[in-house]
């Protein structure tokens, strides 16, 4: 681990305890995730703290926050995933434009089950709450 690069990102945050988010106090992009510099560049800071703290992130694969908080840079607080990962992470924050369906594909093929057996097509709105 360099120890000048990781004194330099520990001067950046506002350390907590090992259950709390570790604030990024430097600066940050338009949407709010910090930002660190790397051999004169910048990098994200919580893709940084990954890297110091558990080694090289693999190809394609994105540094993702447990706690939702894009300014926490607590290595605990991160997990390697994809993009899909990313989604439904936004998804469940309620920060993304999308919206869970409201049925599944086990649902729906109840529901057409349900149908073809003649039950009516309000009962069935009401089980599954839609219109």
């Amino acid at each position: 681990m360099n120890e000048k690069r990781l004194t330099n990102f520990a001067m950046n945050i506002d350390k907590q305890g090992h259950e709390e988010c570790w604030e990024w106090l430097a600066t940050k992009n338009s949407n709010g995730y910090g930002q660190f510099g790397v051999e004169g560049r910048k990098i994200l800071a919580h893709r940084a703290s990954w890297e110091l703290f558990f080694g090289e992130i693999p190809k394609g694969k994105l540094i993702l926050h447990k706690c939702n908080n894009k300014s926490c840079v607590n290595p605990y607080h991160l997990y390697i995933g994809d993009y899909r990962d990313n989604m439904v992470d936004a998804i469940k924050a309620g920060h993304s434009p999308l919206k869970p369906p409201k049925l599944y594909d086990e649902e729906i093929w109840l529901i057409r089950r349900l149908l073809a057996g003649g039950i009516k097509q309000r009962l069935i709105a009401r089980m599954f709450k839609v219109d």
